[in-house]
């Protein structure tokens, strides 16, 4: 990733592979809502996530992005010319809102060209869907930013629900059981199986953590600069789910994410990228 000005290098700011399976958030409900372990996929759906007005709903499959298992994909740039009102079909956008529009925009921070999320009550994401095996491709880095206000937050009543409060998020959509039309990539929601979450929460005083939900950061602490993460999803995966066959887990959806959060916050997300 481009190093941002200042010299913000990445090293302080990453998690090493070999400590994720220590910093397994366990929470009761994803915001994304990872089914349990049965075989029927489930759509991306929880507290009535929907497309936004004018989102592309035709029903024509689509081919699947080709992926070479040996080099890195950059799934979320972003691109200069990302468009939230035209995203491709093998993009999905949603709120928790219904008719609700993301928050998300096209920005530089820093000279880190970026999507910009405004985190709130209604909490929103974006994301591309894709088709991997996930040992082919375990490794997930990206770089974030929050903006310096969200560091000292009013004094706010806290969600009333029993889950963290989440400024920003990166979302891994997988799914284990066969595949029903290989090759392809269907229209609307993505149909996962398990949720892996990986967050910069509001603040330490958070509910239990259960599945695949990794706090990442809390507070805003390290807010107003570039921070670069990295971890291993397979460890991820095998720590929160050992009883699925990780041989036949493949990623399908990889977003970015802001809220849901009591106190309204925006940052910065760039450069996801999956590696072998």
């Amino acid at each position: 990733m481009r190093r941002a000005p200042g010299g913000q290098s990445g090293s302080a700011g990453q998690m090493h592979p070999t400590r994720m399976g220590a910093a397994i958030a366990i929470t009761a409900a994803l915001w994304l809502g990872a089914c349990g372990s049965d075989d029927k996929a489930q759509a991306v759906s929880p507290e009535g996530l929907v497309l936004p007005a004018g989102a592309d709903s035709a029903s024509r499959p689509l081919v699947a992005p080709v992926v070479d298992p040996y080099v890195q994909v950059v799934v979320i740039g972003p691109s200069d010319r990302f468009d939230l009102a035209q995203l491709p079909q093998h993009w999905y956008a949603a709120t928790a809102a219904t008719g609700g529009v993301p928050k998300i925009t096209l920005a530089r921070q820093q000279n880190v060209l970026a999507l910009r999320l405004t985190a709130d009550l209604q909490g929103s994401l974006v994301g591309r869907k894709i088709n991997i095996p996930l040992l082919n491709m375990p490794y997930l880095r990206w770089g974030w930013f929050l903006e310096p206000a969200a560091a000292v937050p009013p004094g706010q009543a806290a969600l009333q629900r029993d889950e963290p409060e989440v400024w920003m998020r990166v979302v891994v959509g997988i799914r284990i059981s066969p595949d029903p039309a290989p090759g392809t990539v269907a229209p609307g929601p993505p149909q996962i199986e398990r949720t892996v979450s990986l967050e910069w929460r509001a603040g330490a005083a958070q509910p239990p953590a259960a599945g695949g939900s990794v706090a990442m950061r809390l507070g805003g602490a390290d807010a107003g600069k570039w921070l670069f993460e990295a971890v291993d999803l397979s460890r991820i995966f095998s720590a929160a789910w050992p009883q699925d066959n990780i041989g036949a887990a493949r990623i399908v959806f990889v977003a970015v994410g802001a809220g849901p959060t009591a106190v309204p916050a925006a940052g910065y997300i760039a450069e996801v990228v999956l590696a072998p």
